[in-house]
């Protein structure tokens, strides 16, 4: 099976397909390779495959590439049940006739699961308590400026492509229900062609100001309330710093460019919502892996964005669309597809 440039086709990145386009070939002796452009990732990801790697671009194709889809979503949900009812039983066993004292502390488990259902080994990191254990004074006032924040954004896209990524310190457990609607938002845009309408109501700073209004009364001192505002203020900045830069798939990088003509003077936050929000927090352990933050800090700020996501969970009907609205022939053309 042979391909041709700029041919739109399916390729195999880890277990699942993706669209993707050939940009380049070459032949060798017996075979040739292709290099591979997946649609709606960054220049970053292009790689050299082999044809067993790449599907022609049809209908039975696009419904194994659907079915991988599906298994996939249902193994992870499966494993999460998993993992829950095993959380259930006491630590002692059942033989033991013993249940586990509670510590009075919620534990967490030292592995997350990545976006794409990987366990990577990650510190250990327990909520902040207002009494029992100490909350850094400050979230350092530099680590959350919009300087290093330009810094931080710097660092990880000058990271060399021929290695592999280092994996980030940090994790920020992403609940699956926004896991989920993660997939789904990048089949919208990269495969439907469809955009979210904007402005957005309610908007990532309506949303970041909801969150710490339900919070903030549970704070009762000082230096609790003054960490906490700073994390909140923190967000704001990197979702500003981060959205043209790290958060748009390429078929909505004209419509932020329309955004920014039609808003002059209005920051993101006042103009996107949660849907975009939450692409961050995949990204943002890289980021703070390249700030000056001391440990301490950024696991209170983990903690509160964890808390921030629940929030968004429960009230998921406020803050999240239910329709996509198809890219008008105009904006296509634009684009060129």
């Amino acid at each position: 099976m042979s391909y041709k440039v700029n041919e739109r086709v399916l390729c195999f990145h880890g277990p699942l397909l993706y669209e993707a386009k050939i940009i380049d070939t070459e032949k060798k002796e017996d075979s040739s390779t292709y290099l591979i452009h997946y649609r709606g990732w960054k220049n970053s990801w292009d790689e050299w495959v082999g044809p067993d790697r790449i599907l022609k671009w049809n209908e039975e194709n696009l419904k194994t590439q659907k079915e991988l889809k599906s298994n996939a979503m249902a193994a992870k949900q499966k494993s999460a049940a998993a993992k829950k009812a095993a959380s259930l039983i006491p630590k002692g066993g059942e033989a033991s006739g013993q249940a586990s004292k509670p510590t009075g502390k919620r534990s967490r488990e030292s592995s997350a699961t990545t976006m794409d259902g990987d366990s990577r080994e990650t510190p250990q990191r327990t909520k902040t308590q207002k009494s029992a254990s100490p909350v850094p004074h400050v979230i350092k006032n530099e680590a959350v400026s919009e300087a290093a924040v330009d810094a931080a954004v710097k660092a990880v896209e000058e990271e060399s492509v021929d290695e592999e990524p280092p994996l980030p310190k940090h994790k920020i457990r992403v609940p699956d229900v926004l896991k989920l609607w993660l997939v789904d938002d990048w089949e919208h845009i990269t495969k439907h062609l469809q955009l979210i309408s904007l402005p957005r109501k309610p908007t990532v700073r309506a949303a970041i100001a909801a969150f710490r209004e339900s919070k903030i009364s549970s704070l009762t001192n000082e230096i609790d309330v003054d960490v906490f505002e700073q994390a909140m203020a923190g967000l704001v900045i990197y979702f500003n710093k981060c959205l043209g830069n790290m958060l748009l798939y390429r078929f909505e990088r004209q419509q932020y460019m329309e955004v920014r003509r039609d808003y002059p003077g209005v920051e993101m936050c006042d103009i996107y919502g949660a849907e975009h929000l939450i692409r961050l927090f995949v990204s943002l352990p890289e980021l703070i892996d390249h700030t000056n933050m001391d440990s301490q800090s950024i696991d209170c700020l983990l903690g509160y964005i964890e808390e921030f996501l629940q929030y968004l969970v429960l009230h998921k009907e406020e803050y999240f669309i239910n329709k996509y609205q198809d890219a008008s022939p105009n904006y296509r053309s634009l684009i060129g597809v």
